[in-house]
């Protein structure tokens, strides 16, 4: 356990938006975590089913629950979430994953010992949507590594990332305009305020659902996907390599002339 006196706040926010199936499993992985010194903020975007009752049933002073009147959308309700959480830290929860007890005690640590470090997230397991573990999706692990990967694909597991929340709120937070790929967007940004880093364990079971919109948009994600990349190179000074370049070029090939449902094989294939 982390010693008394390094014990800071860590806000965990999980947005809910009809949420009902899955937001119990989620909520009692936060609060069977070893670390203790929590705020578990939970945001609704006005759903319409029995979320919020759920989580109404919880007496746990850490959990504090928020509902909005009307639809922010995704980016939106989670920078109210952000502005709302008053943490050291911020832990991102999707409301339909499930954390390992040990997560946001390793990841404090790992924050705590090195000042440098604004973002870390680690390994995650791909389950399906009953959380029936299917693999390991890995990731690099050091500043260095993640850099370098940045330009072909997202290295950081947004649903198991956790952020240094006084670099966190100089980035502006989540792009209102960007309808995907707003987590990739701003994990380059926070680019310029420090290091990455990554914990070369599983932290969370990533629940893939048949109603992800995600991937539903999968033509919509890779354009979105190129011109974050682009971003990072000519903007944030990323490195990219001539195999980078002709990497991101076959892609974009592929992304205008193949359907969309080979494209999804093909990346759920890369994923694994």
């Amino acid at each position: 356990m982390i010693k008394e006196n390094n014990n800071p706040l860590v806000s965990v926010l999980i947005p809910t938006y009809n949420s009902a199936l899955y937001i119990k499993d989620t909520l009692e992985s936060i609060l069977n975590q070893t670390y203790k010194n929590l705020e578990i903020i939970v945001i609704d975007d006005a759903s319409k089913d029995s979320t919020v009752n759920i989580v109404k049933k919880y007496k746990d002073k850490r959990i504090k629950l928020f509902v909005n009147k009307k639809n922010l959308g995704i980016s939106k309700n989670m920078n109210k979430g952000i502005y709302l959480s008053k943490g050291k830290y911020l832990a991102i929860m999707d409301a339909d994953d499930w954390s390992y007890p040990y997560r946001i005690e390793e990841q404090v640590k790992l924050m705590e010992t090195n000042q440098k470090i604004v973002l870390c997230s680690g390994y995650m397991d791909i389950c399906d949507e009953k959380l029936k573990f299917k693999n390991t999706r890995t990731y690099p692990i050091t500043d260095k590594d993640i850099r370098k990967a940045i330009v072909t694909y997202d290295p950081i597991s947004h649903p198991a990332s956790m952020w240094r929340m006084s670099e966190l709120l100089k980035t502006g937070l989540y792009n209102n305009n960007f309808p995907i790929c707003r987590d990739y967007d701003l994990i380059v940004r926070i680019s310029e305020f420090g290091e990455y880093r990554n914990i070369p364990k599983s932290l969370i079971k990533y629940r893939v659902r048949k109603d992800s919109e995600t991937g539903k948009r999968i033509r919509q994600t890779q354009w979105y996907s190129f011109y974050i990349q682009m971003k990072a190179h000519f903007e944030y000074h990323f490195p990219m390599t001539l195999g980078d370049k002709m990497f991101i070029l076959e892609r974009l090939i592929a992304t205008i002339i193949l359907p969309t449902s080979l494209q999804r094989k093909i990346a759920n294939h890369f994923s694994k």
